[in-house]
């Protein structure tokens, strides 16, 4: 609005103007309904999921992930995710490891690796993860979204079997007499004799 003077100088009205604000406003709300949709989406996943800039600066982070640093979203968004995840002050090519990230903003595709990531109680994880690219509206690789799963149980059980299964044949292969197992699908050198 704006006053409406007199040649005195005196105010004898006031002119209005009206804006319609209605479409503005329903596009707010349908876009901050998106942001709340995708961001409960992100923060309950199952994985570990991370969102990393080109510094290597996490700019955010699931409760799934959070929970496995046990660390706070104040805690880790800004920091490195080299530090974050492996205690290092450089990124993870630069100290022998494979770095997905890296790879993503160079070819603009997709990449996996595992790693051996710090947990909260400061014990090693095995860690399966998978890089995937996170465009602008020009096309442009801005952030990288990091999905992360804990498979140290599964790489710890298979390490046990592959044990197991070498003192077996040890034995077996040793055995004075000769052995043959499920229809000869396996024989021990006495067998052969």
């Amino acid at each position: 609005g704006a006053p409406i003077h007199d040649d005195d100088g005196r105010i004898i009205g006031v002119v209005l103007v009206f804006r319609d604000q209605t479409r503005e406003r329903a596009a707010s709300d349908k876009l901050a309904e998106r942001e709340r949709y995708y961001r409960s989406m992100l923060f309950n996943l199952h994985e570990d999921i991370l969102v990393i800039d080109r510094d290597y600066r996490i700019t955010d982070i699931n409760n799934t992930a959070l929970k496995t640093l046990g660390l706070t979203h104040a805690e880790v968004v800004g920091r490195k995710c080299f530090t974050v995840s492996h205690g290092l002050d450089s990124p993870c090519h630069e100290n022998g490891e494979s770095c997905a990230l890296v790879e993503v903003f160079s070819t603009g595709a997709p990449s996996n690796c595992r790693h051996d990531h710090l947990r909260s109680d400061g014990t090693r994880a095995y860690i399966d993860i998978l890089m995937s690219p996170l465009r602008d509206e020009n096309g442009e690789i801005t952030h990288v979204i990091e999905a992360a799963r804990d498979i140290t149980d599964l790489v710890e059980a298979r390490e046990a079997l592959r044990q197991s299964e070498k003192k077996f044949r040890a034995i077996f292969e040793n055995m004075a007499l000769g052995c043959c197992l499920d229809e000869i699908v396996y024989s021990n050198g006495q067998a052969v004799d």
